[in-house]
């Protein structure tokens, strides 16, 4: 009753915001100017990057001959909780759109709690392409030891251990996605990669040298937020228990919780792929030598990336967000059948959000 009675009030206060603008054009004007010169100073901060010139997904299944023979099936994995699960349905249409037709997608998803509405809701994106989709109840495993060392982080990151044990027997190599992330070029680059000698290719990570170091570990020290995994020789190994021991072992120097995990049970086993298949967000705003690619490297990625990856705690639908290719995700977030109200300019809370949104940056 609480609830419902605090709805009601703001409501109430919207329509009286609402009808004091309809009455104050002016005042709704000047507003409006102020978030379009705040986005200008905003645009300031990106000079370095041409974004007129920076290679975007063409959505090309939009426009590809659909009568052609699948030369491929991609077994795609992500993790969510029901927070989480209108990001999800965006990384999959993302992928969806930016593949052609030879290539057929099956979706399987880790589910931490999604509820039955918001699973319609991400199945509803068949109507851009068909595809299957299979959900993994997550609940039924105990995740107590496994430490949260973020706030934008869920144990639903640890999900991705148990991806061996999960999954139907029959599948022998998926490719696993973070739900903060959208797709840029065709999948079918990434998959058609062979791993049948190792466990996992990934792509180094910015902060490879120090990571590594931190963890005792040689060599480089790969991202988790998009791993192509050979679930044959992976199901050869207990991760989720291995990963427990590895906790103990290294408690105080475990800071990335799964992908610490990862990095060092299986980093010995990674075969590297270039940085366009998981561009982070650091990179566009800072060059790390921390790493063991050249500053060219990452200037490609940036001009031409193939994945996206929001990485820290400033997402693209939150409200602190300043990456300069946000608006990547809203395009792909509009085909969903979700609602971000962050982005809804119609009321002035709208308007309000986009300014604070705007101006975190310079603080």
């Amino acid at each position: 009753m609480v609830n419902i009675l605090k709805k009601l009030r703001k409501s109430k206060a919207n329509e009286k915001l609402e009808k004091f603008f309809a009455k104050n054009r002016g005042i709704k004007i000047f507003v409006f100017v102020l978030i379009v010169f705040c986005l200008m100073l905003r645009q300031l901060r990106y000079d370095y990057i041409d974004l007129d010139k920076v290679e975007l997904g063409k959505q090309i299944y939009l426009t590809c001959p659909h009568n052609v023979k699948i030369e491929r099936i991609i077994d795609i994995v992500l993790a969510s909780d029901n927070n989480f699960a209108p990001h999800c349905a965006t990384t999959m249409c993302s992928a969806l759109l930016n593949s052609d037709a030879t290539s057929y997608f099956r979706f399987h998803i880790l589910d931490g709690g999604i509820t039955e509405e918001n699973k319609s809701k991400i199945r509803q994106l068949k109507s851009l392409r068909p595809f299957d989709i299979s959900f993994y109840e997550m609940k039924k495993y105990d995740w107590y030891q496994f430490p949260i060392n973020w706030s934008w982080i869920s144990h639903a990151t640890y999900y991705r251990l148990v991806i061996n044990e999960v999954l139907p027997k029959h599948i022998e190599k998926v490719l696993y996605l973070d739900c903060d992330l959208i797709i840029e070029q065709d999948l079918k680059n990434l998959w058609d990669i062979d791993i049948s000698d190792v466990i996992l290719a990934g792509v180094e990570d910015n902060l490879s040298i120090s990571k590594a170091n931190k963890l005792k570990i040689h060599g480089k020290y790969c991202n988790a937020g998009v791993l192509l995994l050979n679930l044959k020789r992976l199901r050869n190994i207990d991760l989720k228990m291995l990963g427990i021991k590895f906790l103990e072992e290294k408690d105080s120097d475990i800071y990335y919780q799964d992908q610490d995990i990862i990095n060092g049970l299986l980093g010995n086993d990674c075969r590297y792929v270039p940085i366009k298949w998981n561009v982070l967000s650091d990179i566009y705003f800072s060059y790390s030598e921390e790493n063991f690619y050249d500053r060219e490297d990452a200037l490609n990625a940036i001009k031409s990336p193939a994945i996206i990856h929001f990485t820290g705690p400033h997402k693209p639908w939150s409200l602190r967000c300043f990456h300069p290719l946000q608006g990547e995700y809203q395009k792909y977030f509009a085909y969903t059948t979700f609602k971000n109200p962050i982005f809804d300019w119609r009321t002035f809370r709208g308007f309000v959000r986009r300014i604070r949104m705007t101006l975190h940056g310079f603080r």
